[in-house]
């Protein structure tokens, strides 16, 4: 094997590595944990992976009675297959997500987080934060905003 196509095989691989796509987790209920929850996708989830929901989840809201959803690896969260969407709701209870990777959010409602040490009530991020479509409504803190993130929030 001569250098160029050696050189040639190299690259295929790497682009190889470099195009890999992660794994798509589906979401299949609206419990606050357990298999098939949206806590339980994001756990399971590895850096890559794409978070959906199950079409019958359409307009239906999953509601945090265990805490914020950390989201500690670059996930991309996507309900765009959803005609009437989907609401996470922080149970007026803690920030719904807390997000301290890189995260995309696509077509979701962020609703009733709250925060009293006054960060976000919505969403408090440290990471990087991606937000197509998304509504951030009916969240709290005190005195924060609905959103906190540092170092970028793309919107």
């Amino acid at each position: 094997m001569n250098s160029l196509q050696r050189f040639f095989l190299i690259g295929v691989s790497l682009l190889t590595v470099v195009t890999a796509s992660g794994a798509t987790i589906t979401v299949l209920n609206t419990a606050n944990s357990g298999t098939g929850s949206l806590r339980q996708a994001v756990v399971s989830a590895s850096p890559g992976d794409t978070i959906v929901f199950t079409n019958t989840l359409s307009g239906q809201t999953i509601v945090l009675t265990s805490g914020s959803i950390t989201l500690n690896k670059a996930v991309t969260i996507d309900a765009s297959a959803l005609p009437n969407g989907i609401a996470i709701d922080g149970n007026r209870n803690s920030p719904v997500l807390v997000a301290t990777a890189t995260v995309t959010l696509t077509a979701l409602t962020i609703t009733n987080g709250y925060d009293p040490n006054g960060f976000a009530g919505g969403i408090e991020s440290s990471g990087t934060l991606i937000v197509n479509r998304c509504s951030v409504v009916g969240n709290f803190s005190s005195p924060g905003p609905p959103v906190s993130t540092a170092p970028a929030i793309q919107l």
